[in-house]
């Protein structure tokens, strides 16, 4: 990443390990488009789903998206309901476990 102060201002999303002030201009090379990629060792095709927040990034295979998508929604109505008990005063030991 280059100019992070900037990219902060303007509202870019970015996620990365390092932070460089060298540019690739002159070093880079385009060698594919819509190939697979390796990111931390997870494989990311062209058409993939990246879902990133400040607290991580989440690789989804296009064909596996419907299911995560059903997980992720049960997950959230669960974590909700948790939230709502918490909030009319059940103790965080009395909650039902994860689902």
């Amino acid at each position: 990443i280059r100019d992070l102060g900037h990219s902060r201002r303007v509202g870019y999303p970015l996620w990365a390990t390092e932070v460089t002030p060298a540019t690739g201009k002159w070093r880079i090379e385009t060698v594919e488009i819509n190939g697979d990629i390796q990111i931390a060792g997870i494989r990311v095709g062209a058409g993939d789903i990246v879902v990133a927040d400040e607290t991580g990034v989440c690789f989804i295979p296009i064909a596996r998206a419907a299911e995560v998508l059903a997980k992720a929604l049960k997950k959230s109505a669960f974590e909700e309901a948790k939230c709502e008990a918490i909030d009319s005063g059940v103790a965080v030991a009395d909650l039902p476990s994860n689902a």
